[in-house]
């Protein structure tokens, strides 16, 4: 690029003498040749103009002064051949006491013609902005953001924050230890079972409990869910329905929360995936959940809106024993909890989902809803403790505080409207992933998720031995 732009400096610079040459010039001079004995053009008179190939001849004369054909496509050899321009008084002539014979010169500005200075500011201006430019493109090819994946569809996506999980155990491969070494810490790649679920804060909400007057009351005060008593979450901004249903199938399950008058709202839907995963937290059991916002939920399912897309047949539900999300046939009978509003991140629906950034090898994908940023390169065939030091021990894009991500983060990837992935993250393998969070009902297993056709935590978390892959992550906490 600065290369290209210096030979067009060499040509605007000749331009610009044979423009001056047009109006300063006084007598016509004989077609740009000096006398044979090297004397130089009469005061006044001006050469034709034209820029030489280089070469002058022993006594000083110049040559025809026409450019050779292939000059200015050479442009790896253009500036080498080009010869000292002067411009002074009207008067311009190759420099006879330089000759160059193919040797690198400079073109140089040394006086300016009254009136002329407009013409040499265009010139430098041109050639700093082409070289501005340049940066410009440099600086881009390293921090340029490429807007990728499906635009948001909050009937599929998770459209605000992920939830906490409040696992506060660490575990090995078979049950209870006491948490290992310091998250974050340099030593905690070489320390086994190091930089786990428990081992990072959790995130921070809070459950408001209305009565069935509307009244804001405190969720521990109310023992028991009453009929027309909702609950609000901090960080999804949904209302819920704070009793349950009967046993439905899933048919009526829909039409259930579509025909439900309950606190004086009729606005009620039966919820996604996405959307009753933000209830359940994989660090409790029985129930996997908020015991005080939502008492007394039995060890079973609860239904989701959506079906398969592999299978009609099924629909997706949500397990609040251990806090599973899996599917079963529609002709089944579970529990019901309805739902109502808008997601905090629904202002996103419509946007590309995800950013990459950063260089070949080295690149980064945020997600815009949730804030997460991700590595986009994952790591294959790694038991849990091995996926753990591999995300404390990343060294890349730039950062360090990388870390194997808790359940609630890792599925917040899945789009239940995709499968062979269930994702639309750039490049992401239609496999396993693990997460950072132990199943406690069965320690010896750590929660994963499967993104062939968006099952998380299939067959309730994946031995710790075996392998699945990693996918690290940063921020969020």
């Amino acid at each position: 690029m600065r290369k290209c732009c210096t030979q067009w400096v060499i040509i605007l610079a000749a331009m610009a003498v044979m423009i001056l040459t047009a109006a300063c010039g006084g007598d016509d001079a004989s077609d740009g040749d000096t006398s044979s004995d090297g004397d130089t053009l009469a005061d006044g008179d001006v050469a034709d103009g034209d820029i030489s190939d280089g070469d002058t001849s022993t006594d000083g004369d110049t040559t025809d002064g026409d450019v050779p054909d292939g000059d200015f496509i050479d442009i790896d050899t253009a500036e080498a051949d080009a010869t000292d321009v002067d411009i002074s008084d009207g008067d311009a002539e190759p420099d006879a006491d330089n000759p160059t014979d193919g040797d690198e010169e400079t073109t140089e500005i040394e006086e300016v013609p009254d009136g002329d200075e407009d013409l040499v500011e265009a010139i430098e201006g041109f050639d700093e902005e082409i070289e501005g430019e340049a940066d410009s493109e440099d600086e881009a090819e390293i921090e340029e953001e490429t807007y990728v994946g499906q635009p948001v569809d909050c009937l599929y996506s998770q459209c605000f924050p992920t939830t906490p999980t409040h696992q506060t155990g660490c575990y090995n491969d078979t049950g209870v230890i006491a948490c290992p070494g310091t998250s974050g810490a340099t030593d905690c790649t070489s320390t086994p079972f190091c930089g786990q679920d428990a081992q990072y804060p959790d995130i921070s909400r809070v459950f408001t409990c209305y009565n069935a007057g509307g009244e804001a009351t405190e969720c521990s005060e109310l023992a028991s869910a009453s009929p027309d008593e909702v609950v609000t979450d901090s960080i999804t901004g949904l209302m819920w329905q704070r009793t349950l249903t009967e046993d439905v199938t899933w048919q009526e399950a829909l039409e259930y929360c579509d025909e439900l008058d309950y606190n004086s709202y009729t606005d009620w839907r039966l919820p996604n995936p996405h959307e009753i995963n933000s209830l359940q937290e994989q660090g409790l059991i029985s129930p996997a959940g908020d015991g005080a916002a939502f008492p007394n939920v039995p060890f079973t399912w609860m239904w989701t809106s959506l079906a398969t897309i592999q299978n009609s047949n099924s629909a997706w539900m949500g397990f609040f024993g251990i806090g599973q999300i899996s599917w079963d046939t529609k002709d089944h009978t579970y529990l019901v909890r309805c739902v109502r509003g808008s997601a905090t991140g629904a202002g996103y629906e419509g946007q590309t989902h995800y950013t990459v950034s950063g260089t070949t090898g080295q690149e980064k994908v945020t997600d815009i809803i949730t804030g997460l940023v991700w590595q986009k390169n994952f790591i294959a065939s790694q038991t849990w403790s091995a996926a753990l030091a591999a995300c404390e021990g990343l060294d890349y894009a730039g950062s360090t505080d990388w870390r194997l991500p808790n359940e609630q983060e890792l599925f917040s990837l899945v789009d239940y409207n995709l499968a062979n992935p269930s994702s639309d993250f750039p490049g992401l393998s239609a496999a396993t992933f693990w997460s950072s969070t132990t199943n406690i009902n069965q320690p010896e297993l750590a929660w994963i998720v499967g993104f062939s056709n968006g099952g998380g935590g299939t067959a309730f978390g994946g031995n710790k031995t075996t392998l699945y892959n990693a996918l690290c992550v940063r921020g969020g906490l």
